[in-house]
């Protein structure tokens, strides 16, 4: 029974979140003043994707390299407790992130359908992710972002490791480690790796937590177009954020704030 009501959960949070505006969906007015750049090569991606620009300078991948790297980095969207042995959880989350899709950094890495179809005003994407526990107090997690109308997506991976754990006053405390990566397009490598520190305190069936991070973003260009250096920056986050847990049923809520702040949600099961 519980199988069956969480491959439902599943399957319509699937539907609901996939039809949601994905990451460079082609929203907003954009800016009459900015020239936007569309495909010329006969691709035939039906929205916004990772072609990188003549016209790209070398401080816009820099801020590229913050912005989008940030975007990239796994958010934990987890407590500083622990799932326990061999225990997992399977979730959906969703994620938002507002950009200036009119600087260099966005508008010279990106080519469009057509002149009308802008990046849009924010970041918003649906993925899936899964953490397991190792033992009683590590933990190792995945997660997978696809666009299936551009020629990217990415996926990255967590260790989390909890150095406190007072299972009488319900306090904990962990250090997490993360990298995730782009993939798909010729023209770019980026890459991010974060390490945090969470703390959180469970009342009930809530957990709110906050943390820290610093997050390291790699951006290398990789077209015969541009000659650029390859890009190093290093970016903080301050976090916070909720988990619920009610039997098999986990949601989460996470704001992380940053040089772009991000807002994230989860939903799914724990077995």
């Amino acid at each position: 029974m519980k199988t069956q009501l969480f491959i439902t959960l599943m399957t319509v949070l699937l539907f609901v979140l996939s039809s949601l505006k994905s990451i460079a969906g082609g929203d907003g007015n954009g800016d009459p003043d900015v020239n936007i750049h569309v495909f010329e090569n006969g691709e035939t991606w039906t929205v916004c994707s990772f072609i990188l620009n003549s016209s790209l300078t070398q401080s816009e991948l820099a801020r590229l390299t913050r912005e989008a790297g940030n975007i990239l980095y796994f958010q934990p969207l987890t407590p500083a407790s622990l799932l326990g042995k061999f225990k997992f959880e399977v979730s959906l989350g969703y994620e938002f992130t507002p950009i200036d899709q009119t600087s260099g950094a966005w508008n010279n890495t990106f080519a469009h359908p057509d002149d009308e179809h802008w990046l849009g005003d924010a970041v918003v994407f649906p993925y899936l992710q899964a953490r397991m526990g190792l033992t009683d107090r590590l933990e190792i997690g995945g997660y997978v972002v696809k666009n299936f109308g551009a020629n990217y997506g990415f996926w990255g991976t967590d260790l989390k490791y909890t150095f406190f754990s007072d299972t009488v006053k319900h306090w904990y405390a962990a250090y997490r480690l993360s990298y995730t990566m782009l993939y798909g397009p010729a023209d770019l490598s980026l890459n991010s790796t974060g390490m945090d520190v969470l703390l959180s305190k469970r009342l009930g069936k809530f957990e709110p937590y906050v943390g820290g991070s610093l997050g390291l973003n790699h951006a290398k260009e990789t077209t015969e177009k541009l000659n650029l250096n390859t890009v190093n920056e290093f970016v903080p986050r301050a976090l916070a954020g909720m988990q619920f847990l009610s039997g098999w049923f986990t949601a989460g809520v996470e704001y992380d704030v940053s040089i772009e702040n991000t807002f994230s949600i989860k939903i799914g099961g724990t077995f």
